[in-house]
């Protein structure tokens, strides 16, 4: 199978047939930074700022790449430079760590882009990592909170209020890693996505938030605003974490499933088991 050519150039033929004129002018792009400038830095020099960058590195990675140093492979470390000349890695950390490890290593080659403020250097980050390489959605949702996103500002505020903790591996009460859903929710209704929460770290106790628990009080209280029920939150406390991650994982099989329609409905069920006076009769659901 042959491998379409793409052709480039810089000009296109005005729509009249009257001259040329560039593709940057006729399609509007944009070009949203200054070039930067390759330096020799002193890999000592060089600082990571955990606002927006991970706070976690991959030891095993580092290991390996110290104890194979390729500068090739190494190629150039993307870098900041801050107003008052402190120089900040957006992409490279990995290899910053490996080589402090190196005796044999003193200066790192850089690509080093002026930033106005730590805004612009953390959208350098997302560029970077959006279009290069993977990105947790932990990392993102950080560079977005300082980029400004209304969403993400929205999400981290009511995080602050509850004191929610977003991590990688949650293990404890208060810790959640489903941040995309909190994002989705924030943009539907931020008000709903504060009581969800709410009602979700109240339920789960010592344990970290669920995905599934979220979406499921999500989609009771969007459906059915039962969570601002006072004998309804009675009843749903009387429920373990335990028994209600059991009813989900029952109602997701039999429906092939998940998904917020399938845990909220799974929930309800658990609250309503035994009742003569279902919350919502099981038609409606």
């Amino acid at each position: 199978m042959a491998t379409a050519q793409f052709e480039t150039a810089e000009y296109v033929s005005l729509p009249s047939g009257k001259g040329k004129v560039s593709k940057v002018t006729r399609y509007g792009w944009i070009l949203r930074d200054r070039p930067g400038e390759f330096m020799l830095i002193d890999k000592h020099e060089l600082k990571v700022d955990h606002a927006y960058q991970r706070d976690k590195v991959l030891v095993n990675k580092i290991r390996d790449i110290q104890a194979n140093w390729s500068w090739a492979g190494c190629g150039c470390i993307l870098v900041a430079m801050r107003p008052d000349g402190s120089f900040w890695v957006f992409d490279g950390q990995h290899r910053v760590l490996a080589a402090r490890n190196r005796a044999d290593i003193g200066e790192l080659p850089c690509l080093v882009f002026e930033c106005d403020d730590v805004t612009q250097e953390a959208a350098g980050f997302l560029v970077c990592n959006g279009e290069r390489k993977p990105v947790t959605a932990a990392a993102k949702f950080k560079a977005l909170v300082l980029t400004g996103d209304k969403a993400a500002v929205a999400v981290q505020e009511i995080f602050d209020r509850l004191d929610v903790s977003l991590v990688e591996q949650p293990s404890r009460a208060g810790e959640i890693k489903c941040i995309a859903k909190c994002l989705y929710l924030a943009e539907l209704d931020q008000g709903l996505f504060a009581r969800s929460l709410e009602a979700a770290i109240e339920l789960c106790g010592e344990s970290p938030v669920t995905k599934d628990i979220l979406e499921g009080l999500s989609w009771i209280q969007r459906k059915h605003g039962l969570l601002s029920d006072h004998r309804f939150m009675k009843r749903l406390r009387s429920v373990s974490v335990a028994e209600i991650m059991t009813s989900i994982a029952k109602f997701a099989a039999a429906e092939g499933k998940r998904g917020e329609r399938v845990c909220g409905t799974a929930i309800l069920k658990l609250v309503n088991k035994g009742l003569r006076h279902k919350f919502v009769d099981e038609g409606d659901e």
